[in-house]
């Protein structure tokens, strides 16, 4: 019931907020269709979760089998920048599902009297072992290892044992604190410097999802708005004071804020955020009592969650479904309900015809990103007026999609249906968290002839992301093709101060345009002066 009111309540906030991801929406209430279908059938055959157990650990060997494959250059993986990415896009939500599975295995070998079979249990554990570490996911491995030390301290004799140290060596005890503690703080320092930019830009993501939360406090800003808000309060954030150029060069662009709680606090407010950890808490009570070590998977995706997006993941919103249809809920009994013959043949035919519903939209869904990844090579060689035809196509399908969207309207702006490709991007906004959507609206509004609105995104552009010099040198270029030399030169120079992260040859292009600008207006002066 606790599930199906968040369902309720999701749906409302949808059309109150007037959401605009229809493919989120149908995903969230399939995976709620499919718990109740998980609690139907494991009620009906409860043998099937020791075999789903077996499942996820055989998935498990399969997953990091590819990741050592893919590590040795003997297959390609799924993302160019990265050697090791599983069945996944990227090394880190692939590190995370290793993490959440593995408990089980190392369950299995703590209590190899339950289940026996222990082969399958070691496989899981060398192959696991055996590549977490290359993919370089600190939340992974603090996931993993806080799974890890639960299991241990709740299915051994471990925790008395240490109840009985610190009654006899209290003094030992206390050194042996202080020395975990300094322990954890080196490990904390030397996981940062891994990656000093990722973990910034993680602080950085969580303090402006804690300022939207602020600002929108009960409701949240609408079930899948998180990137319009996000890009919002990240303009704002640049704008309102001078900011450390730390924090500056931290900025991204990102579609999820890396920590789920704070993500649902931001889309569905308190209320959604309260209803979601108490079907949390539910789960982990109920997983409690069962006696096949999902309790620690379940700890160990919660762990991963803090620090990452798995839930906008459909393997991993699949998983905890399954949690959460497994948790048996102590002292609650539930008697059979005779149902009249109708009501439960109009039942089964309402879900039945939802269950075809959703198969043929996803059907249709996969033959419209199939089309468009079949077009986009052409749009990014600068045929976008050629294959208008085909974005409207598939626009009843991809408009939720962010990049489809931009796509569609710098199709149309550059076909020069700039009224359409205006009305296009203000419908979406809420869409889109990149300085390039900005860019697009200016250059739309210019194109129009509306300097003011032109100058405005061109503006929100650079505070987007500070730390990039692209959208810096489009308004620096705007102030001097519209008589504004001073300002254009002066941000001109300020860009130039700029260190970007990577060098690139389009980024020394931009340094040379940047000089050429400085030095044209220079000339000017002396021509006047003259």
């Amino acid at each position: 019931m606790l599930i199906a009111s968040g369902a309720v309540y999701l749906i409302i906030n949808y059309y109150c907020f007037d959401s605009i991801v229809p493919a989120k929406l149908v995903t969230v209430l399939s995976l709620l269709i499919l718990y109740y279908d998980l609690r139907i059938i494991l009620s009906v055959f409860p043998t099937l979760k020791r075999i789903a157990v077996n499942c996820l650990l055989v998935l498990a060997v399969i997953e990091a089998i590819l990741g050592l494959v893919q590590l040795f250059g003997w297959y390609g993986s799924y993302h160019p920048l990265f050697k090791i990415t599983g069945t996944f896009l990227n090394p880190g939500p692939y590190a995370g599902y290793l993490a959440v599975l593995a408990p089980l295995a190392s369950y299995r070998l703590l209590k190899p009297a339950q289940y026996g079979g222990r082969a399958i249990a070691w496989a899981a554990v060398c192959a696991v072992t055996a590549i977490l570490f290359a993919t370089e996911s600190r939340t992974a491995w603090i996931a993993l290892g806080v799974a890890l030390a639960v299991q241990v301290c709740r299915e051994t004799d471990l925790s008395a044992k240490l109840r009985l140290v610190w009654k006899r060596h209290k003094m030992y005890c206390w050194g042996g604190i202080f020395l975990l503690i300094c322990a954890i703080i080196a490990g904390s320092f030397a996981m940062y410097r891994m990656k000093p930019a990722s973990a910034d830009g993680r602080l950085l993501m969580w303090k402006i999802s804690c300022r939207i939360i602020t600002d929108n406090p009960w409701c949240g800003v609408g079930f899948g708005n998180f990137k319009g808000a996000f890009a919002e309060q990240q303009v704002a954030n640049f704008s309102s004071d001078h900011r450390p150029l730390k924090e500056q060069y931290a900025a991204g662009s990102p579609d999820f804020a890396f920590n789920e709680p704070l993500q649902v606090g931001v889309e569905l407010g308190l209320v959604g955020l309260g209803i979601f950890m108490a079907i949390i808490c539910l789960t982990l009570k109920g997983l409690t009592e069962e006696k096949n070590g999902l309790l620690y998977t379940a700890i160990a995706l919660l762990i991963f969650s803090l620090a990452s997006y798995p839930f906008n993941l459909l393997p991993f919103s699949i998983l905890g479904v399954f949690l959460s249809a497994v948790a048996r809920q102590k002292n609650v009994v539930v008697s059979p309900v005779r149902w009249p013959y109708r009501i439960g043949e109009i039942a089964f035919v309402i879900i039945f015809m939802f269950h075809a519903l959703v198969l043929r939209y996803g059907g249709r869904y996969y033959q419209a990103v199939r089309q468009w990844n079949l077009i986009q090579p052409a749009y990014l060689n600068g045929g976008q007026k050629s294959i208008l035809p085909e974005y409207e196509k598939n626009k009843a399908f991809l408009l939720d999609e962010s990049r489809f969207a931009a796509e569609y309207a710098d199709c149309l702006y550059q076909a020069g249906y700039t009224k359409a490709a205006e009305k296009l991007m203000r419908s979406r906004m809420a869409l889109f968290n990149a300085p390039e959507s900005y860019i697009l609206m200016a250059r739309i509004y210019e194109a129009e002839s509306d300097t003011a609105q032109a100058e405005a995104y061109f503006t929100k552009a650079m505070l987007h992301s500070p730390g990039r010099i692209y959208a810096s040198y489009l308004l620096a270029d705007f102030y001097c093709r519209y008589g504004r030399l001073s300002q254009g030169v002066n941000l001109a120079r300020k860009t130039l101060d700029k260190r970007p992260k990577i060098i690139s040859s389009r980024t020394k292009e931009i340094q040379r345009l940047l000089r050429h600008m400085i030095d044209n207006h220079m000339n000017v002066e002396r021509q006047n002066e003259s």
